[in-house]
């Protein structure tokens, strides 16, 4: 349900946005999805640092700055500011249970599982990548009281290569195999999934013909 109101791993953005909205945060707070759809903890990013670098949509530092891991965040600085406002229904259980869930999902595939799963990312393309999607934040921390209909986002947002709704650098599973990694580049637009379901196709064929009868 938690995709109805959030966008691929923009949830921290959006609880604090809440398109100024408080019932909208309060709403954000309650569903658990929301604290699974952000960027990688830091460590778990770390683990694959190295493999992030060698894509064509590399990435070389953590993309939630200043070091921003949406799941350890600090206790409050000098001024008493925060990074989660928990009086708009924040839970840190919730973002403990998030943590596990990203961390899960994240973790490498069992060998033989890994030669049969395929992983086909979009990038919009025109002539080059477009840089039109989210790649990375800059997040400040916030007062406690931090109020969206008044008081500036403390999040500022990179744009790079991707799909407009999730960065190329996140949608490629390192861990596979080379050739298990597809990336469709071109102009994707509400019917450019045509292009995906055709490449998932071609791939699915490819794979049967490879395999023993």
């Amino acid at each position: 349900m938690a995709d109805k109101f959030i966008d691929g791993s923009r949830g921290c953005r959006y609880y604090h946005l809440g398109e100024n909205k408080i019932d909208i945060i309060k709403t954000l707070g309650s569903l658990p999805a929301s604290y699974t759809l952000n960027w990688l903890g830091e460590n778990a990013f770390n683990s694959i640092r190295e493999q992030l670098g060698r894509d064509l949509f590399k990435i070389d530092s953590y993309p939630s700055r200043d070091r921003a891991d949406p799941y350890n965040p600090p206790d409050p600085d000098q001024n008493g500011r925060v990074r989660y406002p928990a009086r708009l229904g924040f839970s840190r259980e919730e973002l403990k249970n998030g943590l596990k869930v990203c961390t899960d999902l994240v973790g490498p595939l069992p060998d033989e599982l890994a030669k049969k799963f395929f992983n086909i990312r979009g990038v919009q393309k025109l002539g080059e990548a477009l840089n039109q999607t989210i790649s990375g934040t800059s997040w400040d921390l916030v007062d406690p009281n931090f109020d969206p209909r008044h008081d500036k986002s403390p999040i500022t947002d990179d744009f790079g290569p991707g799909d407009e709704v999730l960065a190329a650098w996140s949608t490629h599973l390192v861990t596979l195999p080379a050739d298990n990694r597809k990336t469709v580049a071109g102009q994707i637009t509400a019917a450019g999934e045509k292009l995906a379901a055709r490449a998932l196709q071609c791939t699915a064929c490819a794979n049967l013909l490879q395999s023993p009868a």
